[in-house]
């Protein structure tokens, strides 16, 4: 998710770095991130198949992704 860059400065990252996730573009809209209590940047959200959320932190939540894939 991404929320206050430009959108040209954010394609142009994915592209030289190659990022292979998906991401979504809110602008200067916060009301996404402020609806599920992200309060500071960077952060990583986890969703499921069914793209419920299942955890939102400052660093990558291993033991989240291990009971995900676990659960294929």
């Amino acid at each position: 998710m991404n929320v206050g860059d430009e959108q040209s400065h954010i394609r142009s990252v994915f592209r030289n770095r190659k990022l292979p996730w998906r991401s979504f573009y809110f602008g200067q809209n916060y009301a996404v991130p402020d609806s599920i209590g992200v309060n500071s940047y960077p952060v990583y959200i986890l969703l499921d198949r069914e793209h419920k959320i299942r955890s939102i932190s400052f660093e990558v939540d291993h033991r989240a992704i291990d009971e995900l894939l676990g659960a294929r």
